[in-house]
């Protein structure tokens, strides 16, 4: 995962600076800088789905199981015996998650409500840890019930900054995210660094989803913890704008509009061209 990272990182920033309409590789080219572009935000937002929202529906699940069922919800959607892992509630309302010892933490606050399900309640997740590869990591996650099966999704603090909703096909978080269809509207920011002359220089992808991005999110059980195993997400439908500059404010602009399963076209200085994830 690291090094996949690294790789997308490298090639976002390599065709942020030679730009979309300047390769000469093949006709394909033309679009390569957009394509690079989704390919590092789509990544994101498949880490907040994996990495946060998908753990935080977990826990609302086992929040509300009966106490003789939460061991059970436990084993199943957590791959541990309480011995190894399980939560603490710290103070009213307040729970730590740790796995194995592991120095990997997720502190969850609920507020407003009993559980996710009930109007208005709000759940906030932090991700504490020195080792995670997570890009949400030490970022403060605000879930807000907004509807029956609709949550305000808002992000503060850290590098990464996304703000919008998430409506989850069967209405009820105690279903859990997995084999649901998702749909995802929001704006937000996305920072990464690559080393130049010694120094980190900051490049910032803007995004704005002017549809509704619509996901299959088929999430795994018991391996969610491993950051090596990203739960997968089929992306089905959606369009969004983005927008990579440099600390100097250059960039470029592209338009993303997807088509079906994991295809879509790129929009980028005035040419228009198919691909897929």
């Amino acid at each position: 995962m690291k090094k996949h990272i690294k790789l997308l990182t490298c090639l976002v920033i390599i065709a942020l600076l030679i730009g979309g309409c300047t390769l000469n590789d093949g006709e394909k080219m033309k679009t390569k800088t957009g394509q690079e572009m989704f390919f590092f935000w789509n990544q994101r937002v498949e880490m907040l789905f994996s990495g946060i929202l998908e753990r935080a529906f977990n826990f609302n699940a086992w929040l509300t199981a009966p106490e003789s069922e939460k061991q059970e919800v436990l084993n199943r959607y957590f791959d541990t015996d309480e011995a190894l892992c399980t939560f603490h509630e710290l103070a009213p309302n307040i729970w730590r998650f740790q796995y194995n010892g592991d120095e990997k933490q997720l502190l969850f606050e609920l507020s407003g409500g009993n559980s996710l399900n009930d109007p208005d309640a709000v759940l906030t997740v932090r991700l504490l840890s020195q080792k995670s590869n997570n890009p949400f990591v030490n970022c403060v996650i605000i879930i807000q019930n907004v509807s029956a099966g609709v949550w305000k999704i808002q992000t503060n603090g850290g590098e990464n900054v996304v703000s919008g909703t998430l409506r989850v096909g069967d209405s009820a978080p105690a279903s859990l995210m997995s084999s649901q269809d998702l749909a995802f509207k929001a704006e937000g920011m996305f920072t990464f660094f690559d080393n130049k002359d010694g120094q980190k220089v900051p490049v910032y992808m803007l995004s704005t989803i002017n549809s509704p991005m619509i996901y299959t999110f088929r999430g795994r059980p018991a391996s969610w913890w491993h950051e090596s195993s990203t739960a997968p997400c089929t992306i089905k439908a959606g369009e969004v704008t983005l927008t990579a500059t440099d600390r100097n404010g250059e960039g470029n602009t592209a338009v993303i509009t997807v088509t079906g399963e994991n295809t879509f076209n790129v929009a980028i200085g005035g040419v228009t061209q198919p691909w897929h994830l």
